[in-house]
């Protein structure tokens, strides 16, 4: 077939008209990440943008790494484990950044995020809180409220956060699977849109019209994006602008039962009088030095009903740590709401408007209610 001087043509390469192979991908690792890269909201020694959760940090880090955790692991596991074996680990080996960098690895890759200044194990190992404040305000700022956990947020965005999946079909989906395909024919997702094989059939007449066919919902799953709510309310003024108010200000450095008293009896919608409080709040300080709890209690209540961030553990920390910028902040965010907090103007001296606010009331029917 061939001459003697001429040369065979060359074999084919192995795979020839084939795609070439595709890079090899490392188990248990994505390709890409899930999200495009961004970058990081705060940087990492931006502690202070939060004090409270940097105080919190500093001092019991597993408690922010287990409200982190738990948002990222979806809720498989709850805060309270991941904090406890954080703890445990830090305790008998030292060694707690381990855990925490594969953490912090796990939610950059959800969130597109780089990895810097450094790798995450130098990051953690160097300043584990200071990483665990920046992953907590990421969180933050992506929507979550870490205080209430994985579910907390799930029920709070379940309407705009919720996918629809298709049901999987039996088998896969291909070409010799759809019914009734003659050659040369495309199938009907190619040549025209299907149809419902239950709304097109021709019903018998004289039963009149079929009732539309119910849709079944696919299979309801919430995406790792943070829910979409409202804007995240927020104090009137900050932790630490005291001096907004030196009068104020003064009376609680020297005396912050009364201020408490006056913040209390308001909370309390003056079901007991301002000085009551005040003297327990006195005593409390006096014998056991644990006025702050009492005073962190109403802190929490305060939130409560005006929808303020309520952390618990943050908040007894703020009167632990400092008492009174926190008991300044409540006297000035009561008197943002209207409130008059002068000394000797107590609950019952408010007007009506102001003790009513927050409070739904019946309306009044003119001439009263009768049977006729």
């Amino acid at each position: 077939m061939y001459s003697q001087n001429s040369t065979p043509p060359s074999a084919p390469p192995p795979r020839y008209g084939q795609p070439p192979p595709q890079p090899p991908i490392t188990a248990g690792l994505s390709a890409t990440p899930l999200m495009d890269q961004t970058s990081w909201s705060s940087g990492l020694c931006d502690c202070c943008r939060d004090i409270p959760n940097c105080c919190l940090t500093c001092w019991c880090p597993c408690i922010t790494f287990g409200q982190i955790a738990e948002i990222v692991d979806n809720g498989e596991t709850s805060c309270g484990k991941h904090g406890m074996i954080y703890g445990l680990i830090n305790v008998l080996t030292c060694s707690g950044c381990l855990y925490s960098q594969c953490n912090r690895t796990k939610m950059r890759r959800i969130y597109g995020l780089p990895e810097v200044p450094t790798n995450d194990f130098c990051v953690h190992f160097c300043c584990g809180p200071c990483a665990l404040c920046q992953e907590y305000r990421e969180l933050r700022r992506l929507g979550f409220d870490l205080s209430i956990g994985w579910q907390g947020n799930v029920d709070r965005g379940m309407c705009n956060n919720v996918v629809q999946t298709p049901p999987a079909a039996q088998g896969g989906m291909n070409r010799s699977s759809v019914p009734n395909e003659k050659a040369g024919q495309a199938p009907p997702s190619e040549a025209q849109p299907a149809t419902n094989p239950q709304t097109t059939s021709n019903p018998d007449p004289s039963k009149g019209a079929p009732a539309p066919a119910k849709q079944q919902p696919g299979n309801q799953y919430v995406v790792g994006a943070p829910p979409q709510q409202g804007p995240v309310p927020m104090w009137s003024t900050g932790l630490f602008e005291c001096f907004d108010d030196i009068p104020t200000l003064v009376i609680t450095a020297f005396a912050p039962c009364v201020t408490f008293g006056q913040v209390a009896e308001m909370v309390d919608k003056g079901q007991n009088d301002c000085m009551l409080y005040a003297g327990a709040h006195g005593v409390l300080m006096y014998f056991t030095g644990l006025g702050c709890l009492l005073s962190a209690y109403y802190r929490i209540k305060m939130s409560n009903m005006y929808n303020l961030p309520n952390d618990p553990i943050i908040n007894i920390l703020v009167h632990l740590i400092c008492e009174p910028c926190a008991l300044c902040q409540e006297y000035r965010e009561l008197q943002a709401h209207g409130f008059n907090m002068k000394l000797g103007v107590g609950w019952k001296d408010q007007s009506p408007e102001i003790k009513q606010s927050g409070v739904m009331v019946p309306p009044t029917v003119p001439g009263g209610m009768s049977r006729n």
